[in-house]
């Protein structure tokens, strides 16, 4: 699902723009290039680790879930989903996105010792 020279300027402006801590102007300009290429996972997993940027965890988790529907093995959207769920303090969600992960990955660097630290606080939260 490669972009169109315009939109892959577009998603290249917007990585920039989300390294200067820009994420409004990346958003805008990932909108652009998801006109131009709409069915491209990688410019919609940007826009959302863009919106997770800007505080729209809302907005980022809609982006990761419809990759996902389409793409169920998305792994960059299935590590974002974890990321974002961990730091938002929900480790149960976390902690089924990393098994989800590991399942497609199961040689993710730091994976199974993520998992079992994450399973550790789940289970210490049950007690």
């Amino acid at each position: 699902q490669q972009a169109g020279p315009t939109a892959a300027m577009l998603l290249n402006r917007a990585a920039n723009e989300l390294a200067a801590n820009d994420p409004d102007s990346a958003v805008a300009d990932i909108d652009a290039a998801l006109v131009l290429a709409p069915d491209s996972l990688d410019a919609q997993h940007r826009r959302a680790e863009a919106r997770y940027q800007q505080g729209d965890v809302a907005g980022a988790t809609r982006d990761l879930e419809a990759i996902l529907r389409r793409e169920p093995r998305h792994f960059p959207s299935w590590k974002t989903l974890a990321d974002i769920a961990e730091t938002q303090g929900h480790l149960k969600s976390a902690l089924a996105a990393w098994n989800k992960l590991l399942a497609l990955d199961p040689k993710t660097k730091g994976g199974a010792e993520h998992v079992a630290d994450l399973r550790r606080k789940v289970e210490g939260e049950r007690s």
